[in-house]
């Protein structure tokens, strides 16, 4: 701990100074907060529109995309059911007898 403060100590004042300068002040955020609240009222909005009850599940609120993802998920998911049964089966029979 006392290396961490001495080291803290023996800074000279211009390294404190260059700090300040890579830390601007609020005023220069002006535009990032124009843009944030302008990303804001986006979200917000979408927000809304996944909130409103009308029936739909949430996860098919997004449109089509939505759709056409939750059946891919849906077929991936059969395709590896049916390789896991098969598996299993195949498993459980045992080798073929080779037998002439």
């Amino acid at each position: 701990m006392s290396l961490i403060w001495s080291t803290i100590v023996r800074r000279p004042a211009k390294y404190f100074q260059r700090k300040a300068l890579l830390y601007p002040s609020s005023e220069m955020f002006y535009f990032t907060r124009l843009v944030t609240s302008a990303s804001m009222k986006k979200i917000k909005a979408k927000q809304a529109a996944f909130q409103r009850d009308d029936g739909v599940p949430v996860y098919l609120k997004g449109g089509t995309s939505d759709k056409v993802l939750l059946n891919i998920s849906v077929i991936l998911l059969l395709i590896g059911l049916f390789n896991s049964v098969r598996a299993i089966y195949h498993f459980t029979k045992g080798p073929e007898s080779t037998e002439q």
